[in-house]
């Protein structure tokens, strides 16, 4: 009777750590649907050569509850909550001398992969640090 009550209890906890998780995953997909709309709009209103604060300016204009700026020296980046699978966007803006010389979507786990339906990238050739 304890083994049973035992397997019992160890299963409706499986049970709902895979809800919560499948909650989790679907949850963040459909969040991300906004996100992604909010990124090719910023990506869309930035031209090669603005400056930082128009960056700022056009992202507080686009951005959700859930995007997040990341400064970096040369370059900054605009993400959003992980996706099961790593088909969440970042939004990488290359920089040089302060001015707009990249911008690139890629998906999360790599700044290679470009994911399907995301916009051209934008980038002035020959820049030295262009995030690739």
């Amino acid at each position: 009777m304890e083994k049973k009550r035992s397997v019992g209890v160890i299963i409706a906890i499986i049970l709902i750590l895979g809800a919560f998780l499948g909650y989790t995953i679907f949850d963040n997909r459909i969040v991300n649907l906004n996100n992604k709309k909010a990124l090719v709009a910023i990506m869309d209103n930035l031209l090669l050569i603005d400056e930082k604060v128009k960056v700022r300016e056009i992202y507080n204009q686009y951005k959700t509850n859930t995007l997040e700026l990341v400064e970096l020296e040369n370059s900054w980046l605009i993400r959003m909550p992980h996706e099961f699978g790593a088909t969440d966007w970042i939004l990488w803006i290359g920089f040089e001398n302060n001015k707009i010389i990249s911008l690139k979507i890629r998906l999360s786990d790599s700044k290679e992969m470009k994911p399907k339906n995301s916009p051209p990238d934008k980038i002035i050739e020959g820049s030295v640090s262009a995030p690739k």
